[in-house]
């Protein structure tokens, strides 16, 4: 499974987080896991676009 946060939800959006997980769909048992995460002044660079409402949005979540 692979998970992927971002501050929009368009395609040109600056992405924060990629992680992905190897699972067994079957069984549910997991495997090999990965998470790095990115730094947003190099998206902005590269001219992807942040959202307001979006990073409105993660202001709000739990920190847990």
């Amino acid at each position: 499974m692979i998970d992927l946060e971002t501050l929009g939800n368009k395609s040109n959006s600056v992405i924060t987080q990629i992680a992905a997980v190897e699972f067994d769909i079957e069984t549910g048992e997991t495997g090999f896991e990965f998470n790095i995460f990115i730094d947003i002044e190099s998206c902005l660079d590269i001219g992807l676009k942040c959202s307001g409402s979006t990073v409105n949005w993660w202001l709000q979540q739990s920190k847990i």
